[in-house]
């Protein structure tokens, strides 16, 4: 926020998003007038484990989801391990509904804007397709580095199966070696095929987008 014109109010807001929806966020007239209306998407299951990576073992604003965690599930969220996190909180959401979860876990495809859309991306290709639209030095200052970085730490040197460990033990070998499980690790054949099920209109909206960039 260190280029916002209402840095100083940032003592209003509880987190860095908040203070983008708060300060940021334009009205449907507004977008619908935009030079540009980019829809920036993001594998779904790279983004649950990125959730229980930033939330359950780095404790990144988690207030919320822990608090919606423990209640719907009346386990320690400090304790909970990435299969149960999936298996106790994502898959016994009301009637598959993942809007009932807390709002970092849903579908992209419940919230887009209506609005036509000029320029469809998956986040992988972010920095370069913003370099185009933006410029490259721009770019670089706001989209090169990813800030809330559960993506490029992880457990070095191990194939081993984490999804069973608890995010306690998870949390004490971040601190120690700033190391995090991958993806794969966290992952096995029954959650990934599960959530698919569950983000199927999301990863169709990757594929559409993915085959269009060839």
């Amino acid at each position: 926020m260190g280029e916002s014109p209402f840095k100083s109010r940032a003592g209003e807001t509880s987190s860095d998003y908040a203070f983008l929806q708060k300060f940021h966020s334009a009205k449907l007239n507004k977008l619908t007038n935009a030079d540009k209306k980019l829809l920036i998407l993001r594998d779904p299951l790279t983004r649950v484990a990125a959730v229980y990576r930033n939330k359950f073992v780095q404790r990144d604003g988690n207030s919320g989801i822990f608090s919606d965690f423990a209640n719907k599930t009346g386990r320690d969220p400090a304790e909970t391990s990435f299969s149960d996190f999936v298996t106790l909180y994502l898959f016994k959401a009301r009637q598959n509904d993942l809007s009932d979860l807390d709002k970092h876990l849903w579908p992209q495809a419940s919230h887009l804007a209506k609005v036509d859309y000029d320029t469809v991306l998956p986040m992988e290709n972010l920095h370069a397709v913003i370099s185009n639209i933006i410029g490259q030095e721009v770019a670089n200052m706001y989209f090169l580095q990813v800030t809330n970085s559960s993506i490029s730490a992880s457990a070095p040197g191990s194939n081993t199966w984490m999804g069973d460990i608890p995010a306690s033990r998870l949390r004490t070998e971040w601190e120690h070696r700033g190391a995090l499980p991958r993806d794969d690790q966290l992952f096995n054949k029954m959650l990934h095929d599960r959530l698919k099920e569950l983000y199927a209109q999301d990863l169709q909206l990757v594929r559409e987008v993915t085959s269009k960039l060839g």
